[in-house]
């Protein structure tokens, strides 16, 4: 059997990949087979591991019945330059969040998503990211009792 590495099956097969990574560290977590802290991540991995097991075992069905169609009726992901500063955004955001804690870093990082991505002027992103990050925070730190400021 040949399997065409279009565009949909390389997502698929990085979404297989990103799952079985995110199940090993969720397996990590404490709990021992109890419905605790690691519950629900081992839960979200098993589920994104079945859908992209689906989602490419679909892609390469779908691709069988077509196999007389040419090469032009697929689509073709275009990745804009501002994907690629987001992504170097998320890793400088991984490496600062132990120096500068999570709500200043947030704020820094929500900012700059808001200018990447469109928003007009400081004033509406710098607004929407401080409401942002002290939602999330009041939500996990007051409301759920999750230490934010360990990260």
């Amino acid at each position: 059997m040949k399997i065409h590495l279009n565009s949909q099956n390389i997502v698929n097969m990085i979404l297989l990949i990103g799952s079985l990574i995110y199940l090993y560290f969720s397996f990590q977590l404490p709990g021992e087979g109890q419905a605790g802290p690691s519950f629900l991540p081992i839960l979200a991995g098993f589920l994104l591991f079945i859908c992209s097991i689906v989602l490419l075992i679909q892609n390469i069905n779908n691709k069988k019945k077509s196999e007389g169609d040419s090469e032009e009726n697929y689509p073709i992901i275009q990745v804009e330059k501002r994907h690629f500063i987001l992504i170097l955004f998320l890793f400088l955001y991984l490496i600062a969040l132990p120096y500068f804690t999570f709500i200043p870093s947030t704020i820094i990082f929500m900012f700059l998503i808001g200018l990447l991505y469109g928003f007009k002027g400081i004033v509406k992103p710098l607004i929407l990211s401080i409401t942002i990050t002290l939602v999330v925070y009041y939500i996990f730190q007051i409301l759920l009792k999750v230490p934010l400021d360990l990260i």
